[in-house]
């Protein structure tokens, strides 16, 4: 086929059409064969032409179109890459906390009531589920809902060797509480450094608690026969703040992991519960799965 074509390329129109078919020969070779072998037996030279442009122009239409590359990695891809911009994550973890609720204790026999303002120190486990809305904003910015849970525990001693108010016998008090806290929270998430390896973040966090607590006072003194237990319960709601920082390590195109370091509070003289208050610290595992 080639020697046919060079052949017919001594003149002018023979050395177009060879430009032409050079052009179009690798990808359509196969058509472009049995397609130059018949204009070539035409005897005119620009009939010869025409037929050899009209094949080329037929092969190339019949050819497929060139099909866009779709970006998976990006979340706004065409459909059939569509990633969507959600994130689920659970993590778990242990915090140390500080409580700070009245209670009391009453000597038996005596009209005497003993109350308490103080701050309790204790530590428990704490487990979070979140969700989050990627690229709210801008694109390091994200908007995440929180639901937490934890439990906390502790204990004090509140001795008073000289009496109380109008006894003069010592009192010793052993102090015990246990707290349980459950919070919604809504946030913004910001990603201060990323690379393919991992990111790292802040998130401002607020919402509402509920804190249930229970606190046990274990009250003796040699005005009593035996110790008298005084039990104090209180359910709260107030609000709830937090600050997380931390580093998810990239796993997967959609499993990260990482850790996170935390700072939260709750403050009920916001709405009207008086020296109820629980400042906490923590930090975290977590795992997450990107849509």
């Amino acid at each position: 086929m080639v020697n046919g074509i060079l052949a017919f390329g001594k003149g002018a129109c023979g050395r177009a059409v060879i430009l032409l078919f050079s052009l179009f020969a690798a990808p359509v070779a196969a058509d472009v064969d049995q397609k130059i072998l018949r204009c070539s037996a035409i005897a005119d030279p620009q009939q010869r032409l025409g037929c050899y442009d009209r094949a080329i122009q037929q092969t190339r239409a019949a050819s497929p179109p060139a099909q866009k590359p779709v970006d998976i990695n990006s979340k706004r891809a065409s459909p059939t890459g569509r990633r969507l911009p959600l994130r689920v994550e659970l993590g778990g973890g242990f915090q140390i906390a500080s409580v700070d609720s009245p209670f009391s204790a009453r000597l038996v026999g005596d009209p005497v009531d003993l109350a308490f303002q103080s701050f309790l120190g204790g530590r428990g486990a704490l487990g979070q589920l979140e969700i989050w809305y990627d690229g709210v904003f801008h694109d390091a910015i994200s908007l995440g809902l929180t639901y937490g849970h934890s439990r906390m525990s502790g204990d004090a001693r509140a001795d008073f060797p000289d009496g109380v108010q109008v006894i003069a016998d010592p009192v010793f008090n052993d102090i015990s509480y246990n707290a349980r806290v459950d919070s919604l929270m809504l946030g913004l998430s910001a990603t201060l450094f990323s690379s393919r390896a991992g990111s790292s973040f802040l998130s401002l966090q607020a919402g509402l608690s509920r804190l249930d607590l229970e606190t046990v006072v274990r009250t003796n003194s040699p005005l009593l026969a035996a110790p008298e237990i005084s039990v104090n319960r209180d359910t709260v709601i107030a609000p709830v703040w937090a600050v997380t920082t931390g580093y998810r390590f990239h796993l997967t195109d959609h499993w990260y992991a990482g850790a996170k370091f935390g700072l939260n509070g709750i403050n009920g003289s916001l709405f009207g519960q008086d020296g109820r208050a629980v400042w906490a610290m923590n930090s975290q595992l977590f795992a997450g799965y990107r849509f």
